[in-house]
């Protein structure tokens, strides 16, 4: 699911063609099986959400398991502003969403 903020439309620089207006991120959904990795070497959910990120020196992503499924919160390798309060907000409220992830009861 791609992610959209209108305060990020609007704080993007008219004519600015080297990123995408908006973008605020995606939130992917993955079985424990599913490759995430576009590059080799493939690496399937369970093992990129198991492996150690202090040691790579980078953040763990904000995800749910849900039933059998990961929720992946990807935010977008650029924006299309440099407001890092407005970057801020945008990044935790898609994080909010993705940790507060539940099944519906039948």
């Amino acid at each position: 699911m791609m992610l959209t903020s209108k305060q990020l439309t609007d704080a993007a620089p008219a004519g600015d063609t080297s990123c995408t207006p908006g973008n605020a991120g995606s939130i992917g959904r993955y079985l424990p099986t599913d490759n995430i990795s576009q590059i080799p070497p493939a690496e399937t959910a369970q093992d990129f959400l198991n492996q150690d990120f202090a040691a790579s020196n980078s953040a763990k992503p904000h995800y749910a398991k849900v039933g059998n499924s990961y929720y992946i919160y990807w935010p977008p390798q650029d924006y299309c502003t440099t407001n890092s309060a407005l970057i801020g907000q945008v990044n935790g409220a898609a994080e909010n969403i993705v940790d507060n992830l539940k099944a519906i009861p039948n």
